[in-house]
């Protein structure tokens, strides 16, 4: 089944913390999505140039609230020094414990910032 993803444009400055940015998964009645009730589910999120390029940063969501389906993507100062600056395009599936991919839920432009402030 197609989804249409949320648009979540994602700012990260070289250097600098990121986040916790944190994503609640909900069902059609809008509980909590239980990541754990029906086997080991798994989250994938990348920032590539270009749907085809080689080269993408992964965002490394972790599941971090499997029962009330919450998920985060955060980045240490070290971790986003490390990335190469500019405009990328991002988005997050999950893949269910039989191995099916959905999604993307989440989607949108990726960008690493140079900052202008160097301590």
């Amino acid at each position: 089944m197609a989804t249409t993803p949320f648009n979540l444009p994602l700012t990260v400055t070289k250097g600098i913390t990121f986040g916790p940015v944190v994503f609640l998964f909900k069902k059609p009645d809008l509980t909590p999505f239980d990541f754990t009730d029906t086997g080991t589910w798994k989250v994938f999120a990348y920032a590539r140039r270009s749907a085809d390029a080689k080269q993408f940063i992964d965002l490394g969501p972790l599941i971090t609230d499997a029962v009330n389906g919450e998920v985060r993507i955060s980045f240490t100062d070290e971790q986003t020094l490390a990335q190469m600056g500019g405009t990328y395009k991002w988005d997050m599936v999950l893949e269910s414990p039989t191995g099916i991919r959905i999604g993307p839920y989440f989607a949108g432009l990726y960008k690493v910032e140079e900052i202008s402030t160097h301590v």
